[in-house]
C-alpha cells in the first residue's frame, strides 16, 4: 500500500500543481477584465459627464441672453453680435453654429416688424413665410451671421421638428433639446440639434403653465453641429485618452443611422471578443431629449489597461508544476532503487554474515584445537629447558598460522567485497573494523613466525596519539560497558617504533586489564609521557592487581596469573620492551589496581643498541 503511495505521489502533485496554475491563471484573468471594466466604465462615465456637464453649461449661458432680453426695450443686432462675441463660441464652445432669437409677432405687425429689422441695419431683410397665420414666429436676430444668413426672417413654423421643441421649451417655461436635425444654415448640410430658452413678458414663467402661451415673447436658441461639438469637446478634455473608448451618440432611444448624432473617428471595425463585451449603452436626458450613448474600446484601449498576468502566471505555473513533478519523480525513483539495492544489500549482507560466522566457528575451532594442543605439549615438555619449549611453541605456532591464515584471508576478502558493495556508511563503518583486526592477526601471526625466519619489524617514525587512537577504534566492540577507557596522550609525540609490535603489546595490556576487572565497574588509563630521555606507556586499571609471585620475580613464558590466561601476554610484552632496549615494569597502584609501564629509550640509544 505504501509503495502504491509513493508510486502515485508524484501524479497526485502534479494534478494539484496544475490545477492550483488553472485557479491562479483564471483568477488573474478575471482580475484582468475587472480592471478593464473598471478602466472602460471610469473613460465611459467621465466622457458623458463632461458632455452633458457642457449642454448644459452652454444652457446657462441662454439665460444670460434670456437677461439681456428681459433688461432691453429692444435688442439691436449689434448689441446681439456683442454678445455672441463676448461668448466667444468658436473657441469656448467649438462646434455651435449659430446663436439667436426668435420673436413671436402678430400678423398685423409683420409690416413694423420688417421695416424695423431693416432698419436696424439689414436693409435686404424680409420675413420668409407662407400662409395667413394669427401669429409667425420669426428669427430676428442670428450669429454669426456670415454662416447664418438665411436664417433671418424665416417662420419656423414651416420647420416642423424645430417647432415641436419650440412648443416643449414654451410649455415647461424653461430650456429644451430638439431631435437629431439638419442645419441648412450655410451651404454645407450638417447633423446637429438645438436649443430652445423660452421668453415670457415677465421675469418668471406665468402659473399655471397653460397660460405660458399668453405672456410668450419668443426664443432664444442655439444650433449645435453634433459631430464637430463633441469631437472639439472630448478632444479638449481628453487629449491622451481620446482614442481609449469610441463613442457613438444617437438621438432618442433607438439606436439607427438615421438618429446617429455622432460617429467617433477612431471606430473599430472588427472588436476582438476580449473587447466585445465591454461595450455599453446609457441613456441620459439632454435638456428634455434622451440621448442614447454607445461606447466600445477605441484603437488605443489596451495600451492604457495594465497587461494581463494570465499568461505569465500560467507559464510560470506550468514550469514550477513541471519542476516539482520532476523533483517527486526522481525522488520516488531514487527510492525505489534504494528499496531494491537495500533488500539486494541485506539479502547479501545476511549471507555474507552466515559465512563470516560459519569461518568464526571455523576459526575458534582452529584455536581452541591449538589450545588444546599446546596444553598437551606443554605437559609433556614441562621438564625441558627453555629454549627447547620455544622451539616447540614456535614450530606449533608456524603451523597453527599456516593453517590460521588461509581461512582468515577468504573472511576478510568477504568482509572487504561487502565494505566496497555497501553504500550505507553506518554499515562500512562497522566492517571496517573486522577488516582492520583481521589484518592485524593477520600481522601478528607472520610476527609470531618473524623470530624464526629472523625478520623483525622495521622502526618507523609513530605518532603515539594516532596509534593509541587507532588501538581505541580496535576495542571499540570489544570493551565490555562495565569498563571506562580513559586516554591521556599527547598529540606533539612521535617516537621511532615498530608500530604494530607497540600495537599489539598495548592491546594485550589492555586485554589483561579487562580480564583483571571481569564483571565489576573499572577504568582502564592509557598514558603516554617522556621522561628525560625515554618514553613512558603505561597502562592502569582499578583491578584486584598483581599478585605477590608475579611482583617478585621477572616475567616468564606461560607463566599466568588468571585462570584464563596463557602467560604469553606480559612475557610478549618484555621481548618487545627489551628487542627495543627498554624494559617492561610491574606495579601494584594504591589502594587497589595494577600498573605496567613499558620504559624505551630514545631513538639514537635504540638505534645503537
Amino acid at each position: 500500500m505504501a509503495n502504491r503511495f509513493y508510486r502515485l505521489l508524484p501524479w497526485l502533485v502534479l494534478s494539484f500543481s496544475l490545477l492550483l496554475t488553472a485557479s491562479r491563471s483564471q483568477e488573474a484573468s478575471d482580475e484582468h477584465k475587472r480592471n478593464r471594466r473598471q478602466h472602460f466604465d471610469q473613460q465611459f462615465e467621465q466622457f458623458t459627464s463632461a458632455i452633458e456637464d457642457k449642454v448644459d453649461s452652454y444652457s446657462d449661458s441662454q439665460y444670460g441672453a434670456a437677461a439681456l432680453f428681459r433688461h432691453s426695450v429692444v435688442v439691436t443686432s449689434r448689441e446681439w453680435r456683442q454678445f455672441v462675441d463676448s461668448l466667444d463660441i468658436d473657441r469656448r464652445h467649438p462646434g455651435v453654429n449659430g446663436a439667436g432669437y426668435i420673436e413671436v409677432v402678430k400678423s398685423a405687425d409683420l409690416p413694423v416688424f420688417e421695416s424695423r429689422a431693416r432698419f436696424d441695419g439689414d436693409p435686404d431683410f424680409r420675413v420668409q413665410t407662407t400662409g395667413d397665420r394669427d401669429h409667425f414666429y420669426l428669427v430676428k436676430l442670428v450669429e454669426p451671421i456670415e454662416r447664418n444668413s438665411a436664417m433671418r426672417g424665416r417662420d419656423m413654423q414651416n420647420e416642423a421638428s424645430w417647432f415641436e421643441t419650440m412648443e416643449r421649451a414654451q410649455k415647461a417655461g424653461r430650456t429644451r433639446m430638439s431631435q437629431r436635425v439638419i442645419l441648412h444654415q450655410d451651404e454645407r448640410p450638417s447633423v446637429g440639434f438645438l436649443l430652445f430658452l423660452p421668453l415670457y413678458g415677465s421675469e418668471m414663467p406665468p402659473e399655471p403653465p397653460e397660460e405660458h402661451r399668453l405672456t410668450l415673447t419668443g426664443w432664444i436658441f442655439a444650433s449645435f453641429v453634433s459631430q464637430e461639438f463633441i469631437g472639439g469637446l472630448l478632444e479638449e478634455l481628453f487629449p491622451n485618452a481620446r482614442k481609449q473608448l469610441s463613442l457613438a451618440i444617437y438621438s432618442g432611444k433607438e439606436i439607427t443611422e438615421t438618429a446617429r448624432l455622432y460617429r467617433d473617428p477612431f471606430e473599430v471595425a472588427d472588436l476582438p471578443e476580449s473587447d466585445a463585451a465591454l461595450v455599453r449603452v446609457k441613456i441620459l436626458d439632454m435638456q428634455g431629449q434622451p440621448w442614447t450613448f454607445v461606447a466600445r474600446p477605441g484603437a488605443a484601449f489596451a495600451d492604457f489597461v495594465a497587461p494581463s498576468d494570465a499568461p505569465r502566471v500560467l507559464f510560470s505555473g506550468l514550469a514550477i508544476s513541471a519542476a516539482v513533478f520532476g523533483l517527486f519523480l526522481s525522488m520516488t525513483q531514487t527510492r525505489s532503487r534504494a528499496l531494491a539495492l537495500a533488500r539486494g544489500m541485506t539479502h547479501d549482507l545476511a549471507a555474507r554474515t552466515d559465512a563470516l560466522e560459519r569461518s568464526n566457528r571455523d576459526l575458534e575451532a582452529a584455536v581452541q584445537t591449538a589450545e588444546h594442543a599446546a596444553d598437551a605439549l606443554l605437559e609433556q615438555h614441562a621438564t625441558l629447558a627453555r629454549t627447547d619449549r620455544m622451539a616447540a611453541v614456535g614450530e606449533l605456532a608456524g603451523g597453527l598460522a599456516h593453517e590460521i591464515r588461509n581461512p582468515l584471508a577468504g573472511i576478510r576478502m568477504s568482509l572487504q567485497n561487502l565494505h566496497t558493495e555497501s553504500e550505507d556508511e553506518a554499515v562500512r563503518e562497522r566492517i571496517e573494523a573486522p577488516i582492520a583486526e583481521l589484518d592485524r592477526l593477520a600481522r601478528l601471526l607472520n610476527r609470531y613466525l618473524s623470530p624464526l625466519r629472523h625478520e623483525p619489524e622495521p622502526l618507523a617514525e609513530v605518532a603515539v596519539r594516532d596509534l593509541v587512537d587507532e588501538l581505541c577504534s580496535l576495542l571499540r566492540y570489544r570493551l565490555p560497558e562495565n569498563i571506562r577507557l580513559d586516554v591521556k596522550v599527547s598529540e606533539d609525540i612521535e617516537w621511532m617504533l615498530p608500530k604494530d609490535r607497540i600495537r599489539q603489546s598495548l592491546l594485550n595490556l589492555v586485554l589483561n586489564a579487562i580480564q583483571a576487572i571481569g564483571e565489576a565497574s573499572g577504568t582502564i588509563s592509557i598514558t603516554a609521557d617522556r621522561q628525560g630521555g625515554r618514553l613512558d606507556l603505561c597502562v592502569e586499571d582499578d583491578g584486584p592487581g598483581f599478585p605477590d609471585t608475579v611482583l617478585e620475580g621477572p616475567v616468564q613464558r606461560f607463566q599466568s596469573h588468571t585462570e584464563e590466561g596463557t602467560g604469553l601476554g606480559l612475557a610478549m610484552v618484555r621481548r618487545v620492551a627489551e628487542d627495543l632496549g627498554g624494559r617492561l615494569v610491574l606495579e601494584r597502584r594504591t589502594p587497589r589496581g595494577a600498573r605496567v609501564r613499558i620504559e624505551l629509550p630514545e631513538p639514537t640509544a635504540q638505534s645503537s643498541s
